[in-house]
């Protein structure tokens, strides 16, 4: 199915710690026809886990009908979800270095 960074995106949820309330989350993927690739644990209190889920999905279109699904599950927060690609520019890709360090104005004009 769908396994690709620009199709995937990555949603913050509180759970409520309670049994069976991941599988309801892991279920209601499934029923949208997306894909989990990855759960990670953010944070553990006596009444919520934090969680982020790498979900994989076929469109924009896709994501919004797993965020709607998933915004209307009880014991379920959305803290937010972010598109793989985009944080993976975040701060850029790129970097520019000198050859020689510039510690004045006089170094910066030499060849």
């Amino acid at each position: 199915m769908f396994a690709n960074a620009d199709t995937s995106i990555i949603v913050r949820l509180k759970l409520a710690n309670e049994a069976d309330v991941l599988n309801t989350v892991t279920a209601a993927v499934s029923e949208v026809g997306a894909n989990i690739g990855a759960i990670d644990l953010i944070n553990i209190e006596e009444a919520w886990v934090t969680r982020d889920f790498t979900i994989y999905m076929g469109s924009q279109d896709h994501a919004d009908a797993i965020l709607k699904k998933l915004g209307g599950l009880l014991k379920v927060e959305v803290v937010h979800a972010s598109d793989l690609t985009l944080l993976i520019h975040l701060g850029g890709k790129l970097e520019v270095n000198g050859k020689t360090p510039v510690k004045h104005r006089d170094e910066l004009s030499m060849e």
